[in-house]
């Protein structure tokens, strides 16, 4: 399948006010060893592989491990990228595109681009405490997947007047009851990362 066809599968609902708020091209990702701009740690997972354009459901996982970097944070900045090269992640937490698994948005509180998924959410959080989503999020294999894909999700936190603005673009009303939204849950053990979470790829 050629990429021009892969691309035409995603929704590109971004239009010009998303732009004007976000940039037109892909947001850089921290390194690890950088400062976190968000609260919230993230849980690494392997998920099973299905068949080529199977869904595959995620339920991220999020601990709220430190202080917020904004004052009186009203709202989270939610991304979930397309598949990026694992090497390059572990290496120096660089985003190389490999593009096999697309992220996918089923929620109007979210909009799709062409590197991924981003959704804006209500900073719902408590310290100490941890967290998943009230519905999964959805990956999609349009080609081979090898060892070195992996998606990867991260959050910024955003102030209230961010909130409110970023709300207008991204449809987020909260008498909707199709929003992503943050519910609080029992930890799941394992590795979280700092600034970013892994979704691993495990082959049928």
């Amino acid at each position: 399948m050629s990429r021009f066809a892969q691309a035409s599968l995603r929704l590109v609902a971004a239009g010009a006010a998303a732009a004007v708020v976000l940039g037109s091209g892909a947001p850089a990702l921290a390194q690890e060893q950088a400062a976190p701009d968000s609260s919230l740690s993230f849980l690494n997972q392997s998920v099973e592989l299905g068949g080529l354009f199977e869904a595959i459901r995620v339920q991220p996982q999020f601990r709220v491990d430190r202080e917020s970097p904004v004052e009186d944070p009203a709202g989270v900045m939610l991304t979930f990228f397309d598949s990026h090269s694992l090497a390059a992640l572990e290496e120096d937490g660089s985003l190389v595109d490999t593009n096999n698994v697309f992220a996918n948005s089923g929620y109007d509180n979210c909009l799709s681009f062409n590197w991924g998924m981003r959704c804006v959410v209500p900073y719902d959080l408590e310290a100490g405490k941890s967290y998943t989503l009230n519905g999964t999020i959805t990956y999609v294999p349009v080609d081979e997947v090898t060892a070195d894909d992996a998606g990867v999700y991260d959050a910024r936190d955003i102030s209230a007047v961010d909130f409110t603005g970023f709300s207008q673009v991204f449809g987020y009303d909260p008498a909707n009851d199709n929003n992503l939204l943050f519910v609080e849950t029992t930890e799941v053990p394992g590795t979280y990362g700092t600034n970013f979470g892994l979704i691993t790829f495990d082959g049928p």
